[in-house]
């Protein structure tokens, strides 16, 4: 009678080991679309035999645990992947977009007005007494000064729209975004910890390993971020030497554009965040890269202006007198007309030489000299000396973003084939579970017929 209890009791663990196993691959089945769901399996070990004269019996099995398959290796390089995708792709988004901007026909429009600009001196030259001439050679400077003032506030603005003014911006936006997710995954540091590490009955959260993992990913994709979990099941966090996550405490990130260009701080003492990856890292790359635009175009408005006016300066006006300035730069950075008279322009290089159209000629030719200010470009090539240097720039950070892209796709795949669903195998799982469970039931039916046997004989 003591066997048949035994054989009761084997039989029972086999029927609820498999309910567990069957309650796994449902909950598999039913995530199997979820993002960053890890396919768990119920984990059986045999119970202590029982020992007998001749032998131990075997008493069954249970399930000791349901696991998460989790490769920690392939998930480290998954996230180092996104880090560095994260960066190229905000990188290169923001120049495909200034380069849009700034040349959304494939020109540059102050190009366009420099080089009507160039060909109305040339007709003035030839007619330096006409007033008409004079007129449409200022309103070319003029159309010059326009073209220039917009394309500076379109790569201005778009490179305030990353960071601006009082730290406000695409990185600020995104730094509050790191920080959200940081107290997000301290929270459920603290769940984890408490259920993986309780006195009774510790279990693995699955579930909300999941969901810490995800955040992390997320948090990767804005920051090379290293993560190392603690004795507590607990995740610490770092950003270069520094955690941003240690178990339940968060330290948050701050932007600070108090030197001129932005860069993320540690918010409890101000120091420096060694950022070298993901999306905060690509927005101030590409801060500067527009911040350095931006530059390059005061430098060409600041030779145009130099050059012309030193030119203009030296020549004499219908009326005879000294020439003036024809650009202003003011303190802003903005191109202005410095004369409104048509007459004022000084073409001539001798007073009272009305017909004397040199001093235009000369203005004409120092927009195409060779510039050392400009890389030995001239001013009137400068502009699309720019474009094209930006365009270059655009293709290769398209190139390096489509890299980190496909090394990103690798990795997930690879992870994929060790963690995520795959119907077919649960379904033949679920097959495998049927067919135990149903030999288990048709096992204790059958000692259900000998206990009614056994009793039978004892009446």
């Amino acid at each position: 009678m003591a066997s048949l209890d035994v054989a009761l009791i084997t039989g029972k663990s086999s029927l609820q080991a498999n309910q567990y196993r069957m309650n796994a691959i449902a909950n598999n089945i039913a995530n199997a679309d979820k993002p960053g769901y890890h396919r768990q399996t119920a984990v059986t070990s045999s119970n202590t035999p029982l020992d007998r004269p001749n032998g131990q019996i075997g008493t069954g099995v249970h399930v000791e645990s349901v696991v998460r398959s989790y490769d920690l290796a392939l998930e480290n390089s998954l996230r180092q992947a996104i880090q560095q995708d994260g960066r190229n792709q905000v990188f290169a988004s923001k120049l495909s977009l200034l380069e849009t901007a700034m040349a959304a026909d494939g020109s540059l429009p102050l190009t366009d007005a420099l080089g009507s600009f160039a060909t109305g001196l040339q007709d003035l030259a030839a007619q330096p007494e006409s007033i008409e001439k004079r007129s449409e050679v200022l309103g070319q400077a003029t159309a010059v000064a326009d073209r220039f003032n917009e394309l500076t506030d379109i790569v201005t603005g778009l490179r305030d729209v990353i960071s601006g003014p009082a730290d406000t911006g695409i990185l600020a936006d995104q730094v509050e975004a790191a920080n959200n997710l940081g107290t997000q995954i301290a929270a459920l540091n603290e769940k984890i910890s408490a259920i993986e590490t309780r006195r009774f009955n510790p279990m693995p959260a699955n579930d909300l390993r999941d969901e810490r993992d995800a955040m992390v990913a997320d948090l990767a994709r804005l920051s090379n971020i290293t993560v190392r979990e603690l004795a507590d099941k607990t995740y610490q966090i770092n950003i270069g030497d520094r955690g941003i996550v240690d178990g339940a405490a968060v330290t948050p990130l701050t932007v600070s554009t108090a030197g001129g260009t932005p860069s993320i701080q540690w918010s409890d003492d101000n120091t420096p965040v060694d950022i070298a990856d993901g999306e905060l890292t690509g927005l101030i790359q590409a801060w500067e890269f527009h911040e350095n635009v931006r530059a390059s175009l005061t430098g060409f408005a600041t030779e145009l202006s130099t050059q012309v006016n030193a030119v203009h300066n030296a020549g004499f006006s219908l009326d005879g007198n000294q020439g003036g300035d024809l650009f202003a730069l003011d303190n802003e950075g903005r191109l202005t007309i410095a004369i409104s008279n048509p007459s004022d322009l000084a073409a001539s290089t001798e007073a009272g030489a009305t017909g004397n159209g040199e001093n235009i000629t000369a203005v004409w030719d120092r927009l195409h000299a060779s510039n050392p200010a400009l890389g030995d470009a001239t001013i009137r090539a400068f502009p699309d000396t720019i474009l094209n240097s930006v365009a270059r720039d655009v293709n290769q950070a398209g190139i390096t973003a489509d890299g980190s892209a496909a090394a990103v796709v690798m990795f997930r795949e690879a992870v994929n084939d060790v963690s995520a669903v795959n119907i077919d195998e649960e379904m033949v799982q679920m097959l495998e579970v049927q067919r135990s469970y149903q030999a288990t039931a048709r096992f204790i039916s059958i000692l259900d017929n000998m206990f009614n046997s056994v009793l039978g004989i004892l009446q």
